[in-house]
């Protein structure tokens, strides 16, 4: 077949050849770093930010906690009550203040997490944290607010303590997963990065 063509036939077909092996080459790598750039956001722009908003929830949650402890100390009844220079409703309002941002905070969380296990684990998350508030926080403050400061005390040991240990241990394996997908999505992002080195190379030999 070839033995019938011109020679101008034959450098036209050399070329197109040529060409068409190139735009192969750039098509295949720009593929490539299109991957290499999708699994690099998913590590920054995703996995990071929730790993940073779950140490956030868990530190409000302390947060709050604390605040509770520093409410207890306003007991008349004890040694430290005529120190304050403020009254015992202004760590009720840092509770409220608190509890508003874990709300903005599990939204986000929602918003951001993509797989169903990570779905699961924000959900079961969000549960603990909900009765934190509920059957913890709220019965001591209400306890705190009633003048009864001895069962108040008892409530922080026997309610908030292990509610809040709960939660805490359910946000740290939602950060050890999330951890784990970025450690995969940096593999990833790595193997797309020598796949299109490769090609690249495969294309300036040809």
């Amino acid at each position: 077949m070839f033995g019938n063509m011109s020679i101008k036939a034959r450098l036209i077909l050399l070329l197109c050849s040529i060409m068409a092996v190139g735009s192969g080459v750039i098509v295949a790598a720009y593929v490539g770093f299109s991957n290499l750039q999708n699994e690099t956001e998913d590590i920054v722009q995703r996995r990071v930010l929730l790993i940073r908003t779950v140490n956030r929830i868990m530190f409000t949650m302390q947060a709050n906690k604390v605040e509770v402890m520093a409410a207890l100390q306003h007991d008349p009844n004890g040694a430290v009550a005529g120190l304050h220079d403020h009254p015992v409703t202004v760590h009720f309002d840092a509770v409220v203040a608190n509890n508003n941002k874990l709300d903005e905070y599990f939204s986000d969380f929602e918003k951001n997490t993509h797989s169903t296990e990570g779905k699961n684990l924000v959900a079961e998350f969000k549960a603990l944290r909900n009765r934190y508030v509920s059957d913890g926080l709220l019965p001591t403050l209400a306890l705190i607010k009633a003048g009864k400061y001895d069962e108040a005390d008892k409530a922080l040991l026997t309610r908030i303590n292990p509610l809040l240990v709960a939660a805490s241990d359910k946000g740290h394996a939602i950060a050890e997963h999330e951890d784990e997908g970025a450690q995969t999505a940096f593999r990833n992002a790595m193997d797309a990065a020598l796949t299109a080195k490769i090609i690249m190379l495969i294309g300036m030999a040809a």
